[in-house]
Formats: C-alpha cells, structure tokens, sequence
C-alpha cells in the first residue's frame, strides 16, 4: 500500500536511516505497541512492526509488517505506507526493517541509561 511513489518513499526511508545511525533524530517510545515516534518541525513519523491475526498467513510467515505513517502538524496521517516482504520490494522492506531495529535500539539504550542513572 505505497501512496507515496517509490523514488520518494526511499528517499525518506535513506534520510531516516542516515540521521538516525548518525544519532541526529531521537526515537520515542509510544503508546502503541512496536511503535517508535520522532517529532519534526513539521509534523512527525511514526515506524511500527506488526505480526498479527488480522494480516495474511504468507505476511506472517515472511516477518510481519512495517507501517511507516508520516503526520502533519496537527496529528493527521499525510502518507501511511505498510511494507511487507510480500510487496516484493526487498530493499525497501531492508530499509525499513533497519530503521525499525535502530529506533528500538536508541529506545532501549535510553532506558537503560536512565537506570543506571537511578541506580547510582
């Protein structure tokens, strides 16, 4: 389901990873489960991973789906884009999963940092 045309949606998927590894972007937990959130000065990106019943078996079975959704200002989805290694895009799919793993790892490390923090 890519709104976005492809060229576009790389694109953003390239600057997330590259900020991100740089450590120019900060990851937030959210609410949702498997959902990491950065806020921009023009609104904010959500990545999330989802393996669940309501998603076909084959999509299960090859890990899942990404859900990269992009907001306005205001909170409204502009772009909502799930990936799956079913969409047979596997450099998008790599990406995605990437920027997903990151985000999680800046979480963690985060919260790992603020116990030792109150621990000491």
């Amino acid at each position: 389901m890519i709104k976005i045309d492809d060229q576009k949606f790389n694109l953003i998927l390239d600057k997330l990873l590259e900020k991100t590894e740089q450590g120019k972007l900060q990851w937030e937990r959210t609410a949702a489960k498997n959902t990491f959130l950065i806020v921009l000065e023009d609104g904010s990106i959500s990545i999330s991973h989802t393996i669940s019943d309501k998603h076909s078996f084959e999509e299960m079975l090859n890990g899942g789906i990404y859900t990269l959704n992009i907001r306005d200002q205001t909170g409204h989805i502009a772009e909502s884009v799930e990936i799956s290694k079913s969409n047979k895009n596997s450099v998008a799919v790599e990406k995605t999963s990437k920027v997903f793993q990151l985000a999680k790892h800046q979480v963690n490390e985060t919260v790992d940092r603020i116990l030792e923090q109150l621990a000491a």
